[in-house]
């Protein structure tokens, strides 16, 4: 069975440096395999972004440093990777909600807004404010995160 989601193109050129531009703050994998000689670029929850075939770990290595990826681990030299903390945030109308968007966008942390009956932050855990988290707490939550992941924030993707 052919899979028709895919493009097989003959000489491609990959321009990393282009493509980081366009990337969202996510989880983005790229690997090697020697044998198969393929260069495979996953983003977040594993989605096969992109697959490069007859490369050289060489052009992994440039790819990987073009799209801002660290090695994953000091024992592969064929993974790399890039994380990115993220938030989302149940919005319920509510002038504290607005709050804690406006400040979690301050300090550039990617957040998805749904909106929602409570007010919830989903971020390393689960803040309610129904379950007694004050919006204080809340703030200081996505502060304590952004000085912390300030070197992740701070780059493209």
């Amino acid at each position: 069975m052919k899979d028709l989601n895919r493009v097989i193109v003959g000489n491609v050129v990959l321009h990393g440096i282009g493509i980081r531009k366009f990337l969202k703050k996510s989880c983005y994998y790229l690997s090697y395999d020697p044998e198969k000689e393929t260069i495979t670029f996953k983003g977040d929850g594993g989605e096969l972004l992109m697959e490069v075939r007859n490369a050289s770990h060489e052009s992994a290595v440039k790819l990987s440093e073009q799209l801002g990826l660290e090695r994953s681990n000091n024992l592969s030299v064929c993974d790399w990777s890039k994380w990115n903390p993220q938030a989302e945030l149940e919005h319920d109308g509510s002038e504290d909600a607005d709050r804690l968007q406006a400040e979690i966008q301050k300090v550039g942390i990617p957040l998805k807004v749904r909106s929602s009956s409570s007010l919830v932050l989903l971020f390393g855990g689960n803040y309610r404010k129904d379950c007694g988290f004050s919006i204080d707490q809340m703030l200081n939550v996505v502060r304590v995160a952004a000085e912390r992941y300030q070197s992740h924030l701070s780059t493209t993707p």
